[in-house]
């Protein structure tokens, strides 16, 4: 593995403390990125949505599928990052991301790949060479 690209482990982003989370309820949001999150007929269905379901229901706020928003990738993150009490999940877990939240997880090892036609001859060797495209 070319050591520019990791595996990542898919987990749930919290943007809280343990005394917020008592005090107001939580906002979930998710993104569709199946299996893990997707919308099948505006039912929320998914690996990661069904953890998340299953894991909350013998707690203070068990989560139903109605109440977890499915937004585009970069408004979830974004949200995330703004708004105190709100949960993003899925998405994976990478050291420029580490300090930044609490993290819940991990739900599952994912590998991020690039693939190019080889008749293309893309060489990559360092992250700045993504820039060419």
């Amino acid at each position: 593995m070319n050591k520019y690209f990791h595996s990542g482990l898919l987990v749930l982003l919290l943007t809280c403390s343990t005394h917020a989370v008592l005090a107001a309820p939580l906002v979930f949001i998710t993104e569709a990125y199946p299996p893990y999150n997707f919308s099948d007929d505006n039912i929320l269905r998914g690996i990661a949505v069904d953890i998340l379901v299953a894991a909350s229901q013998n707690t203070e706020q068990p989560v139903k599928r109605s109440d977890i928003q499915l937004l585009p990738w970069a408004r979830g993150y974004y949200s995330v990052q703004k708004t105190p009490n709100t949960v993003l999940f899925s998405t994976t877990r990478t050291p420029a991301r580490e300090k930044l939240f609490k993290w819940a997880g991990p739900i599952a090892e994912t590998r991020v790949v690039l693939m190019a036609r080889k008749d293309r001859h893309i060489k990559i060797d360092s992250p700045a060479d993504l820039l060419a495209y």
